[in-house]
């Protein structure tokens, strides 16, 4: 009984495919590298030199195998253009590296439009959140009160807040760093020790948000930054890779 045969696809089928996936690669690296959330712009693994260093090591090696089998096939198909039995050696080895663009394509895109990983650093949302804890963030405006949500202002550092208050609520902020929304006193803004350099009263627009890090006392938010905007907002957090819990447990926040 003879053994089935594998199908490969025609060496400049392989090439082409291998050539239009690279070119999408480099494409959305660009744009990923311009994205706030964008892997290019985060310290995901800084945690961990020793892991950072693997990666490095593994990915140049994925790209060099690809590189040098892309690269044989061409070859191939540029002198030898009537040896079936290398093209077909080239193509096989094509069709195995094409995989490797594929994923990185799928894995950009993803991260351009769609969901990214995030480092909590610091610890003004403990203790829902702890320092280097891993979340995974969903590029979304559709935000809502009790949201946690990663802002970015004046093209300052990124920082993870909670939503308080939203387009309609009306807000109004003490001398004393006290938080009313909707003339509810939030539980423990009382408490802020830090300088308060926006004091609020109005009825937030459309578009309009105030933020406030869980760990008040220490908190930079809203009270410091002011009201952020639709536009500040870089994604939502929608599940913690650390604990590994798809609803993350929320503070009570008003009385």
């Amino acid at each position: 009984m003879q053994g089935k045969t594998r199908r490969i696809k025609p060496l400049k089928i392989n090439v082409i495919i291998g050539t239009i996936f690279l070119s999408l690669c480099i494409v959305f690296g660009i744009i990923d590298s311009k994205n706030k959330l964008g892997f290019f712009n985060r310290e995901i693994f800084s945690f961990s030199p020793i892991l950072g260093i693997i990666l490095i090591v593994l990915f140049s090696a994925i790209v060099f195998f690809f590189f040098f089998a892309f690269i044989k096939g061409i070859v191939v198909l540029i002198r030898h253009p009537n040896d079936e039995e290398k093209k077909g050696r080239a193509s096989e080895n094509i069709d195995i590296v094409n995989v490797i663009p594929i994923f990185i394509f799928i894995f950009l895109l993803l991260d351009c439009f769609f969901i990214s990983p995030v480092r909590v650093s610091g610890e003004s949302m403990m203790n829902t959140l702890s320092d280097q804890e891993l979340l995974l963030t969903v590029h979304t405006k559709n935000i809502h009160k009790d949201d946690i949500v990663i802002l970015n202002k004046d093209d300052e550092d990124l920082i993870i807040k909670r939503v308080v208050a939203e387009p309609g609520d009306k807000i109004r902020v003490t001398v004393t760093g006290m938080v009313f929304v909707n003339d509810e006193l939030i539980e423990n803004s009382a408490a802020y020790n830090a300088p308060i350099m926006y004091y609020h009263e109005k009825i937030l627009n459309d578009g309009e948000y105030y933020v406030l890090g869980d760990n008040r006392n220490i908190s930079n938010d809203s009270r410091m930054h002011g009201i952020f905007t639709e536009d500040d907002i870089c994604g939502k957090v929608i599940f913690s890779i650390s604990k590994f819990k798809i609803k993350l447990d929320k503070q009570v926040i008003y009385k």
